[in-house]
């Protein structure tokens, strides 16, 4: 993961895209991780990487969690990556479902 020098502070809201065949990734990791982005790929080889960034976001009465979001994403398999070379954790979207993965420390 890099770290993007423009993620700062806490992020408003994020407007999800789910149905009609896409779904939605909420990545929670662990503070240490702000600004950090993190890819995703199809699983399929040589699939282009997308990324994300960790931000804090404000959850209930006064809670925060640092999450990454992917809002909309076509059905079916991908590949995150968040440990640099390291072997990519499966995920699996479901249309009009939003999935949530949590790293370690999270």
């Amino acid at each position: 993961m890099e770290r993007d020098p423009e993620a700062t502070g806490a992020s408003e809201g994020v407007a999800i895209d789910v149905g009609d065949g896409r779904g939605a990734l909420v990545v929670r990791g662990p503070m240490e991780v702000l600004g950090f982005e993190i890819e995703l790929s199809r699983s399929s080889p040589g699939a282009r990487r997308t990324h994300a960034v960790f931000h804090e976001r404000r959850v209930g009465e006064g809670g925060r969690v640092c999450a990454a979001v992917f809002p909309s994403l076509p059905a079916g398999s991908y590949d995150l990556f968040a440990e640099g070379d390291g072997a990519p954790m499966q995920v699996e979207i479901e249309d009009g479902a939003v999935r949530e993965v949590r790293l370690p420390g999270a």
